[in-house]
C-alpha cells in the first residue's frame, strides 16, 4: 500500500481494515482509464521485443500455484520474461508486470519490470518495484538494484533504486505502525481531511460524513 499511503495514510489504513463491501465504486473516468492501462499492459506483454521468449503466469490458476510456478521459472531461468508473476508469503502479496533475466557473471537473474499507462514515473511506483525486487530477491539469492519502467509512451525508462531505499525503509516503517494501529484501538488514528484524491477515492462513503461532521470542508 505504498502509493495509498503516498496519498493518504487514511486510505492504507482502510485498505487494510475498512469493510471492504462499503467500498465506493469508481467513478466512470477512473473505470475508464483503468481498462486503458489493462489495454496498454497487454499491448506491451505482445510486443515481439517481450513475447517471443516469455510466459504469463495464469490469473486463473489458484494463488499458490501461482506463486509456485513463478518461483520454478525464476529458478530455472527458462525464460527472457515473466509476465505477472506472483510472489506470496504468510504477510505479504505481490503481482510483477514483468520479470526480465539478465546475465551477471555468467549467471542469470531476474530484474523487476513495471507498466505504467501515465505519463511520468512516481515515488509510489518505484516503491512498488522495490518492494517486488524484495520478494525477488528472497528466492534468487540477490537483488541487482536495478529495475525498468514502461510509460504510456512506450518508452523504457531505467530505475536505480540505491538512491530510494531509505525512502522504502522509513516508508515500511510508516506503514508497519499503521498496521500496528487495529480498529480497537484506531483512536491515535489521525482524523481524515479534504484533499484533490476525496472524490475518486473508494473509501469515501466512510471519510467524508466525518470530514463533514468536523467542519473540515
Amino acid at each position: 500500500h505504498f502509493s495509498d499511503y503516498l496519498i493518504c495514510p487514511t486510505k492504507a489504513w482502510m485498505e487494510y481494515y475498512g469493510k471492504h463491501e462499503n467500498k465506493a465504486p469508481d467513478p466512470p473516468y477512473l473505470r475508464s482509464s483503468f481498462k486503458a492501462g489493462l489495454e496498454f499492459e497487454s499491448s506491451i506483454y505482445l510486443d515481439k521485443a517481450y513475447s517471443e521468449d516469455s510466459i504469463m503466469i495464469p490469473k486463473h490458476r489458484n494463488s499458490q500455484d501461482r506463486c509456485a510456478l513463478t518461483k520454478e521459472e525464476i529458478i530455472s531461468g527458462r525464460h527472457k520474461y515473466i509476465f505477472q508473476a506472483y510472489f506470496e508469503d504468510e504477510n505479504r502479496v505481490g503481482v510483477a508486470d514483468i520479470l526480465e533475466r539478465v546475465e551477471l557473471d555468467g549467471r542469470n537473474f531476474y530484474i523487476v519490470g513495471e507498466v505504467k499507462a501515465s505519463k511520468e514515473i512516481t515515488v509510489g511506483y518505484v516503491m512498488q518495484m522495490m518492494w517486488y525486487d524484495k520478494l525477488l530477491a528472497e528466492i534468487q539469492g540477490v537483488s541487482l538494484a536495478n529495475g525498468f519502467i514502461i510509460l504510456g509512451n512506450s518508452i523504457r525508462y531505467q530505475i536505480n533504486y540505491q538512491e530510494f531505499y531509505p525512502v522504502l525503509d522509513n516508508l515500511e516503517l510508516s506503514l508497519n505502525q499503521l498496521r500496528g494501529i487495529t480498529p480497537e484501538n484506531n483512536t491515535v488514528l489521525d482524523k481524515p481531511v479534504l484533499i484533490s484524491y476525496c472524490s475518486n477515492c473508494s473509501w469515501r462513503y466512510d471519510c467524508m460524513p466525518k470530514i463533514i461532521r468536523d467542519k473540515d470542508v
